[in-house]
Parts: structure tokens; sequence; C-alpha cells
């Protein structure tokens, strides 16, 4: 039987800062905003790669360069059109 290969994923180490608690940030009025300019705003739904699956940021944290970069160009789920939920300001 060959050997089957598994795909290699990039841990993340990087926590963004929690800015409102995760329930008024879904529950909040959003407006989507291009990704590259997300920078410092706070997140309105989460935002991750798959495969895992798994958000590299939740409602309720703020956008940093890490975060943006991470996502950018690659299979996302919480990104459509290269825009993100963020709450209005």
């Amino acid at each position: 039987m060959p050997k089957q290969s598994c795909a290699k994923y990039k841990r993340v180490n990087h926590f963004p800062k929690i800015k409102t608690d995760y329930l008024t940030a879904v529950n909040g009025e959003w407006e989507w905003v291009d990704l590259q300019s997300a920078s410092g705003r706070i997140c309105a739904e989460n935002a991750g790669l798959f495969p895992p699956c798994n958000p590299l940021i939740m409602a309720g944290e703020i956008f940093d360069n890490e975060v943006i970069g991470s996502l950018l160009g690659k299979s996302t789920f919480g990104v459509t059109d290269n825009k993100v939920k963020v709450l209005k300001e």
C-alpha cells in the first residue's frame, strides 16, 4: 500500500486583540470593507483558512496586518470578493 502524504500547515501563534465581546460584534451594525484596508477595524464575522477551518480572527477581535496577510489570496471563509465584515465606526 503506498504511503499517503499529509498537507503541512504553518502553525499560527498569533492572537488578535479582543475589542468587544463576540455577541455584540455579530449582532452589531456592520459594513463590508476591503480586506487590505481592514487593519484596526473590529471583525464582525469569523474569518480563517480552510482546511482546517479554524478562524484566524473571530468577531470582536481587531484586524491587524498579520491576520490580513494570512487571509490574502488563499482559500478562506469569512472573506467574500476580498472583503470582510467589520463593525461600523
